[in-house]
């Protein structure tokens, strides 16, 4: 897969993670296992100039499957919100 795959993939699973957060719901623990594995297949393509915020985002990802597997609906909530925040942000700031 190459970069822009991933991208898409990455997108299009966190929308359905993002859309059943919104409805303050609990994301489905599935959906949240393959979003981690789109991300550290993103990692593969990690430039020097966005590394640390990638990093961030990487940790971020991470707290939201503790979140879900522990069944913290508030916390996986504000780590989704989080997690948009930062894609927004390295969407605008950082080009591949």
């Amino acid at each position: 897969m190459n970069f822009k795959q991933i991208k898409v993939l990455m997108d299009e699973c966190f929308s359905g993670i993002e859309e059943k957060a919104k409805a303050g719901e609990m994301p489905a623990l599935d959906d949240v296992n393959e979003f981690i594995r789109l991300v550290k297949r993103m990692s593969m393509f990690t430039r020097d100039e966005w590394a640390d915020d990638f990093e961030d985002f990487n940790y971020m990802a991470n707290q939201l499957h503790h979140a879900v597997n522990k069944g913290e609906l508030g916390n996986a909530i504000q780590i989704v919100e989080s997690l948009n925040e930062a894609q927004t942000y390295c969407h605008q700031s950082h080009r591949y």
